[in-house]
């Protein structure tokens, strides 16, 4: 499947940098996507680079979580 992700989706959006790049119907499974992907990237990266800033925001664009430092 090559469709990108939108933020319209799901109710509950997940974004590195800003940009979404997954979701979820329900806040523990996107904060679970969003900690795998944080996991992800410093695995791929050897940890030796800062992390992105990882982010879940609800569907009226709260953050309900946060992983990462302030870009």
């Amino acid at each position: 499947m090559n469709t990108p992700v939108s933020q319209t989706q799901h109710p509950f959006t997940v974004l590195i940098n800003g940009k979404v790049v997954g979701g979820s119907y329900d806040n523990i499974s996107a904060v679970t996507i969003a900690s795998c992907a944080a996991q992800l990237f410093i695995h791929m990266t050897g940890g030796g680079v800062t992390l992105p800033q990882v982010t879940v925001e609800d569907d009226t664009g709260t953050v309900i979580a946060v992983i990462g430092q302030e870009s």
